[in-house]
């Protein structure tokens, strides 16, 4: 590959890893509501699974969860995820079936 072909491979790529990095790699910026929840001292418990976060589309929610251990987790409506499968998104809560029974977690306030 020539030198200039390189270059211009590389800059796409940093430009990539910037607005990926920057939003988590879903192309959007965290809703400022989102962040604040994130960061709120005391508002999450440190023992329970907890619903931090709802972002996404209205055609493709996605919520964000921090778990017992410290984790992190995030998933779109209809995901398999260690915690369950997501079945339900609307703006304040998140409905997840784990072995056969229903969940329903709500933003902290």
């Amino acid at each position: 590959m020539a030198k200039s072909q390189q270059s211009a491979q590389t800059s796409g790529d940093e430009a990539l890893s910037d607005d990926e990095g920057a939003s988590g790699g879903t192309g959007t910026a965290t809703p400022a509501i989102v962040a604040q929840k994130a960061t709120e001292s005391g508002k999450i418990s440190r023992r329970k699974l907890t619903l931090i976060g709802i972002f996404g589309s209205a055609t493709r929610p996605s919520a964000m969860f921090f778990l017992p251990d410290g984790r992190v987790l995030s998933g779109a409506l209809g995901a398999e995820t260690e915690i369950g499968q997501i079945i339900g998104i609307d703006d304040t809560s998140v409905v997840l079936r784990q072995s056969g029974k229903t969940l329903r977690l709500v933003m902290p306030s």
